[in-house]
């Protein structure tokens, strides 16, 4: 009996291949390590019997921002769970993915309806500025929890990075869960905030939220603040986070987006009007005040203030 050759559906042309980033990848690391590869088979067999510097060779050239990659690239590789790969890098992956900065298209929204906004990278820069801005004057530190009952949206992925971008934990789940399902959830992370919709909209039909996210926040006793962002009714919501200057270029990382660069020594609390910032890297370190806009600036090591306005 002849075995049937499946027909190709579909494969790249010779150009395709020889300008593809994973042509030039491989190039590169074949050079570097003068290694005898002539096929993809071949190189991906390398990678895996290789994975160190493999994974040594993925970041170099994909370029990650970090203020330390460490020398350690795997520890503990032949377990699972328990392997951990580049222990002794310090970077944030928010910092990695809003990189670009320009009008480029961040996020493309489509519904059912068709295609709906666009968001650049550099609005989206702006807004996850101000919604971490937001989230420290709610006292909000690295090792907090943030959740989120919200479709996928936009304003989700924004607010996923400005927790990131704190070393917040984020945590989510689809709105169409019951309430017993979502405090299964939650409920172990003890989340200091809860972001949700109004609702959300599946076949046509648009489905109200906020009535099983006041059940939620109920049982969620850990909670300081429910933050609804605005999809079947968007004119009724003014933003909060608006409220906020966005961060100058040079304050990305005294914000927080840097080990390298500052750190929050002590966070914005009741009674407490001031944040008060300590550079911990070298050279300096720049702040967008809030609310004025006023840039100031600080050397490694010093200490300063700038005042928050309550949400």
């Amino acid at each position: 009996m002849t075995a049937t050759v499946p027909r190709i559906l579909w494969q790249p042309s010779e150009r395709a291949v020889e300008e593809a980033l994973l042509t030039q990848f491989a190039r590169q690391v074949v050079r570097k390590r003068r290694l005898e590869l002539n096929s993809y088979p071949d190189f991906y067999r390398w990678s895996v019997e290789q994975p160190e510097e493999f994974w040594s060779d993925t970041w170099d050239f994909c370029g990650v921002v970090a203020s330390r990659k460490g020398a350690t690239v795997l520890v503990d590789g032949d377990k699972m769970p328990g392997a951990r790969w580049f222990p002794e890098a310090r970077l944030n992956l928010a910092e990695n993915l809003m990189r670009r900065g320009d009008r480029g298209d961040a996020f493309v929204f489509w519904d059912e309806s068709g295609p709906r906004r666009r968001v650049s990278y550099a609005d989206l820069y702006s807004d996850v500025s101000r919604a971490a801005q937001a989230l420290t004057v709610l006292g909000l530190r690295a090792g907090d929890r943030a959740a989120a009952f919200i479709p996928n949206l936009p304003e989700t992925g924004m607010l996923a990075l400005a927790a990131l971008s704190q070393g917040i934990v984020w945590a989510s789940c689809s709105p169409d869960f019951g309430v017993e399902g979502v405090l299964e959830r939650f409920s172990q992370i003890e989340p200091k905030v809860l972001f949700c919709a109004d609702g959300y909209v599946y076949n046509g039909d648009a489905h109200d939220s906020l009535e099983r996210v006041r059940e939620i926040a109920e049982g969620l006793k850990t909670l300081r603040k429910v933050v609804v962002v605005p999809h079947l009714n968007p004119a009724t919501w003014t933003p909060t986070i608006e409220r906020f200057a966005a961060w100058a270029p040079e304050g990305l990382g005294a914000l927080g987006l840097s080990e390298k660069t500052g750190v929050i020594e002590e966070p914005a609390t009741a009674g407490n009007e001031t944040i008060r910032w300590r550079v911990v890297g070298p050279g300096e370190a720049r702040w967008l005040s809030v609310p004025d806009g006023q840039t100031v600036t600080a050397r490694s090591g010093e200490v300063i203030e700038t005042p928050v306005i309550p949400v």
